[in-house]
């Protein structure tokens, strides 16, 4: 019996060690803990912006398609004025907002306009 606390000082620093040695054992245990938890948070994020991703890959592809299927059905004339719209948008953004803008206003001036009529016929 060599490992057997001879007096109560000895009893006590053996007990103090085992103490500590459990007191750390825990809060090893509770660092872990919040580690899986924010891992486990991680991954689900993760997740989120994958499945987020893939909805906007899917969003990008059909309005791709749409777009190969207009540009299909348009006479070139149209197609090349849109063209030159599109550079001049790109050289001067605030008169290409401002006529996207005032078209659009008047698109839906003219659809109510219309609208109204066929109302009242």
């Amino acid at each position: 019996m060599a490992n057997t606390p001879r007096n109560p000082k000895e009893l006590l620093a053996q007990a103090d060690v085992a103490s500590r040695a459990k007191h750390g054992a825990a809060v090893v245990k509770e660092q872990m803990r919040d580690t899986a938890a924010q891992v486990k948070d991680k991954v689900a994020e993760g997740a989120a912006h994958a499945e987020e991703y893939r909805a906007v890959a899917q969003v990008e592809e059909k309005v791709a398609e749409a777009a190969r299927r207009v540009r299909g059905g348009t006479p070139e004339p149209v197609r090349a004025a849109a063209g030159q719209v599109a550079r001049t948008g790109g050289k001067h953004p605030r008169a290409f907002i401002a006529v996207v803008a005032g078209t659009g206003a008047l698109i839906a001036f003219a659809a109510l306009r219309r609208r109204r009529r066929d109302d009242g016929a």
